[in-house]
């Protein structure tokens, strides 16, 4: 099976946090599909929107590669 969301996605940390848990989805591919222009954000620190058309929202989070 696979799985895969843009990185735009507001669950995207959710989804990120469910990859680190091998018990979790076990024999699953789960991808995160990642643009350019978020790999720019990431390069600046800076933040990243996410949206939903369901949801109608755009909340942010931050581009990092902290170890967090």
């Amino acid at each position: 099976m696979m799985g895969c969301l843009r990185i735009d996605h507001p669950d995207i940390e959710a989804f990120i946090d469910a990859k680190r848990d091998p018990a979790r989805f076990r024999n699953f591919n789960l991808s995160v599909l990642v643009t350019d222009s978020f790999m720019t954000a990431l390069g600046s620190d800076m933040d990243w929107p996410s949206f939903s058309a369901a949801k109608r929202c755009a909340p942010s989070v931050l581009a990092s590669c902290g170890s967090g």
